[in-house]
């Protein structure tokens, strides 16, 4: 057993000859940590405060939501991580070894998120670019809605009947989309069928006292409208008149009633659309 006293003795002149030196390590390890977890504190604190004045000054400026949303949020995220980094050069941690480090790993990780990084910087350009705000109706691969919410990687829709949609932000940069909403005026196209024999004259003043009689038809450019095609039981008349943008479907259900009281009161007919059936063997 005279070696294990050996490495005792070993191991209790060491201790005894490093002690100081370990305390003071630990005691200043134990001081970096107090002062990291103090500017963590205070750096998250006066982060809430800068990004809370930013915010107000947006407002001020009538910033368009959807951009302030995101500039607050990068913000955010810019001066936290200034902070983390602040707490790490503090614990002792190499900031120019770490940097340098983060930069060859961002390299590698950005090839891994290229999708990230192209839904935001589609962020970017939607926000700054303003191909649809917050508050416009858009329709973008066969889904339409309300745009609610754009972030920085996605843009939320809500649909008529109350869905939401999440778009990535790439898919709304690279593919073709409609805004109806971008202009306040919207032509809405309508097409009416009547009865072979019937008056064309008597037709387009139903048409013109629908228009005159709606509550959502501009009256400034004047409606257009006459015979669109031919069927075998049927004249199809179109009508074209200019509408307030965001009011389209109040606008298209009451025309729809206006002409239908006026077709009625001018004893116009709709021929009923016949379904031929086929027996089959």
């Amino acid at each position: 057993m005279e070696w294990l006293n050996s490495i005792w003795e070993s191991i209790t002149k060491w201790v005894s000859a490093n002690s100081d030196d370990w305390l003071a390590r630990l005691g200043t390890a134990g001081l970096n940590l107090v002062k990291g977890i103090v500017i963590i504190v205070i750096g998250f604190w006066l982060t809430a405060i800068i990004v809370g004045i930013l915010r107000k000054a947006l407002r001020r400026t009538k910033t368009e939501k959807g951009a302030a949303g995101f500039i607050c949020s990068f913000v955010t995220y810019l001066l936290k991580l200034i902070v983390i980094i602040s707490v790490i050069g503090t614990l002792g941690v190499n900031i120019t070894s770490l940097l340098t480090a983060l930069g060859a790993a961002g390299i590698t990780l950005g090839l891994a998120l290229q999708d990230s990084l192209s839904n935001f910087a589609s962020g970017v350009l939607i926000l700054f670019n303003h191909p649809f705000r917050v508050g416009d109706f858009i329709e973008a691969e066969g889904m339409s809605g309300t745009v609610q919410r754009i972030e920085l990687m996605y843009t939320v829709l809500l649909t008529p009947d109350n869905k939401e949609i999440v778009f990535p932000n790439s898919k709304l940069t690279s593919d073709k989309l409609v805004n109806y909403t971008a202009q306040s005026g919207r032509r809405m196209d309508m097409t009416f069928r009547v009865a072979l024999d019937s008056d064309v004259e008597l037709v387009k003043r139903c048409l013109a006292d629908a228009c005159e009689a709606s509550s959502f038809v501009d009256r400034s450019i004047p409606p257009v409208f006459g015979i669109n095609s031919f069927t075998a039981d049927a004249i199809v008349f179109e009508l074209r008149p200019w509408i307030d943008a965001n009011k389209y479907w109040d606008a298209f259900y009451e025309m729809q009633e206006l002409v239908l009281e006026r077709f009625r009161a001018a004893g116009i007919t709709i021929p009923a659309t016949r379904v031929q059936i086929i027996d089959k063997p």
